[in-house]
């Protein structure tokens, strides 16, 4: 945290800007969990749990972090960001360990997080993507962890895949979470909206992820011709989450930096889900960009990161303890 907030997004805007191989071990590398945070994190064949103290040599570490979670009163499922081409499931150490530690010593929720390690773009489709989210909260599920234990979320991408797949679960008639985390995510592939332009230059998203080619998302794509850019976007628009069935869905916590270029299509998805009548819990500040909540290397100052990323842990023992099993 030695360097301005400015060169420290530019940094990030740098590595996320590099092509997809470069990219993802420049960010793999500066994000890797560091000393003493390896003893709260144990391998798992869907990416990482973060459990307080979890044992983890390797012939027990998945089982045991599967029994800690089934004691625990929370879990939280989460996908990381990276425009679906990049990052990791042990990205956010820093604030999966702040978020478990307010649980516990704050509100005496004890709590576990399951991250994601998804088979990333191009190797894999978004609709690969998807059913590696749905699968890792069906294995949830399948541990004998009761939805309203649960908690979903992600950042970015991760958002995104947040924000499809819980209508998904209502409408396959799986039993909802207790609640839904979105962080920045990304709403709408339409990507003209004001914030986007406006945002540009203070933001860590460099152009070549917003503007990607979305080919490698959805190959059906490629099938449609240049001057059939209506059809393109009727169905970019079943995939997006602001155009998803909101109706129904258990209550969200929405975050977004002000001066972040998706900021635009997340104050109208927020809007959308008020209209729907979903209870949305908003988190955001000004002179913030993508992100920030999640990582400190983005957000203005450690000060800010902190006190946020705590009322994530606040929300979620909100929940918790509105729920009939807690």
């Amino acid at each position: 945290m030695t360097l301005p907030h400015a060169r420290r997004s530019k940094l990030i805007k740098t590595i996320l800007g590099k092509p997809t191989l470069t990219s993802r071990k420049l960010l793999k590398a500066s994000t890797l969990p560091h000393g003493s945070q390896w003893n709260h994190i144990a391998p798992s064949s869907h990416g990482h749990w973060y459990i307080k103290h979890i044992q983890r040599k390797a012939a027990v570490a998945e089982r045991a972090a599967e029994v800690a979670a089934k004691a625990s009163d929370l879990v939280i499922l989460y996908f990381h960001g990276g425009g679906f081409r990049v990052g990791t499931s042990v990205m956010y150490s820093d604030s999966f360990l702040l978020v478990l530690d307010r649980l516990e010593k704050v509100h005496d929720v004890k709590s576990a997080i399951l991250s994601l390690e998804y088979g990333l773009v191009p190797e894999h489709t978004w609709y690969s993507l998807m059913d590696q989210a749905h699968a890792a909260y069906l294995y949830l599920l399948d541990l004998g962890i009761p939805a309203s234990k649960i908690i979903i979320g992600g950042d970015s991408a991760g958002g995104h895949m947040t924000g499809m797949l819980l209508p998904r679960l209502k409408a396959e008639g799986y039993p909802l979470p207790l609640g839904g985390m979105l962080i920045s995510p990304l709403v709408t592939f339409d990507g003209t909206a004001p914030s986007f332009s406006a945002h540009a230059a203070f933001d860590c998203l460099p152009d070549s992820m917003v503007h990607q080619d979305l080919t490698d998302l959805f190959p059906e794509l490629k099938t449609i011709a240049t001057n059939e850019e209506e059809v393109r976007q009727q169905h970019l628009a079943k995939v997006s989450p602001i155009h998803s069935d909101m109706t129904g869905l258990p209550p969200l916590l929405v975050s977004f930096g002000q001066r972040e270029r998706f900021a635009n299509d997340v104050e109208q998805y927020i809007a959308r889900l008020v209209r729907h009548g979903v209870d949305v819990h908003v988190v955001s500040r000004h002179n913030e960009p993508h992100v920030y909540i999640v990582t400190p290397l983005l957000a203005s100052s450690l000060r800010v990161w902190a006190k946020d990323c705590a009322l994530l842990a606040d929300w979620c023992s909100q929940r918790v303890k509105q729920s009939d099993v807690y």
